[in-house]
């Protein structure tokens, strides 16, 4: 009898294991999916036109690879308008399509009023970057 409760317990514990690690897995695989809101591409977009809304130029920079911010950096204020413009004359984004393709994605946007625009991206250092705006 003694036997069969040391069976049981230890038997328990590695399914209780088993589960736990189960689930960090998971959480670890939809995480870094964007599944959960992650570091993906659209989740990204829609940081990029936040910042641009509240005129946060830094945090806007902070989302693109550094060739995109070298590029951008002077007409820093032009692109922050561009932005900000669509959201005001189009509406909020209602809508994200991404496509990625190994290293590089891009990713659709529709605004409130149906106006699409597209979004590049680039992997840098592991972590999904903006490499170019259309429509700005």
């Amino acid at each position: 009898m003694k036997t069969a409760k040391v069976i049981l317990k230890s038997g328990l514990s590695a399914g209780l294991i088993a589960l736990a690690l189960s689930v960090m897995v998971m959480a670890a695989v939809f995480t870094g999916c964007g599944v959960f809101g992650g570091d993906n591409p659209s989740a990204i977009v829609k940081k990029a036109y936040t910042a641009a809304d509240k005129g946060d130029a830094k945090a806007l920079f902070a989302l693109m690879s550094p060739e995109a911010a070298e590029n951008t950096q002077p007409y820093a204020s032009k692109v922050m308008q561009s932005l900000a413009g669509q959201i005001g004359s189009k509406g909020p984004i209602v809508k994200t399509e991404e496509q990625i393709d190994g290293d590089t994605a891009r990713v659709t946007i529709t605004h409130q009023n149906g106006d699409t625009a597209g979004v590049s991206f680039v992997k840098v250092g592991g972590k999904w970057k903006i490499s170019d705006f259309d429509n700005l």
